[in-house]
């Protein structure tokens, strides 16, 4: 809601991805969308950026703060 509103969200997601990427994928373009392609997925993160990121590791908790301390004070 706040990327419809025009705030720039940034989605961390674990290095294997959202559990909703492979829920309902497309095999065809029935929902106007290529192959392949996640309708429930898009419509649940529009406006959004994505970024993968192990946060088992201390450079990726780090990367993840920083990111967090970017959006926090722009």
């Amino acid at each position: 809601m706040m990327g419809d509103m025009g705030a720039d969200v940034i989605k961390i997601e674990a290095l294997d991805g959202d559990v909703g990427r492979a829920v309902a994928r497309m095999e065809s373009s029935d929902a106007g969308l290529p192959a392949g392609r996640n309708a429930y997925f898009e419509t649940c993160n529009r406006s959004k950026r994505g970024i993968a990121i192990n946060l088992k590791t201390a450079e990726g908790r780090e990367i993840a703060h920083k990111l967090s301390r970017a959006r926090t004070a722009g």
